[in-house]
């Protein structure tokens, strides 16, 4: 019999955006040839383990390096209930369960603020990237 995956086991699932806070960067002179890329990051903490379900609070900063144009930090609280238990150490190594829950919603929220900022959307993909910890 095949192993499930973690989010194979998820019953169910609350995403709440607590905070977002963007700002427009004062714009630096970058020099030709300078390659500016867009960047996403993103940083999880576990909060809450009880029985089946899990509290994870999820930041999210979305900009450019070098640092021009604009950047976006989020804050999102991902609610989860399990159909079994699973330790800390087993939802910070599959952090891909969250990518998968909060990641469409960041991509979203970027898309809309960038349209309102500048009339031209930003579309990022629905993945988050996790920070090395």
């Amino acid at each position: 019999m095949k192993k499930k995956k973690m989010y194979e086991h998820i019953l169910e699932s609350k995403t709440t955006l607590l905070s977002i806070n963007g700002k427009i960067l004062k714009s630096e002179s970058v020099g030709t040839g300078t390659s500016i890329v867009s960047f996403s990051e993103s940083e999880i903490n576990v909060f809450e383990l009880d029985d089946r379900f899990v509290r994870l609070m999820i930041t999210t900063i979305v900009g450019f390096k070098p640092g021009v144009i604009f950047e976006i930090e989020m804050e999102h609280e991902q609610m989860i209930e399990f159909d079994e238990c699973f330790s800390k150490n087993d939802i910070l190594e599959n952090k891909d369960i969250v990518a998968r829950l909060v990641g469409p919603e960041v991509s979203l929220i970027v898309a809309s603020v960038t349209d309102k900022m500048f009339q031209n959307p930003l579309i990022i993909p629905p993945s988050l990237k996790f920070k090395e910890t």
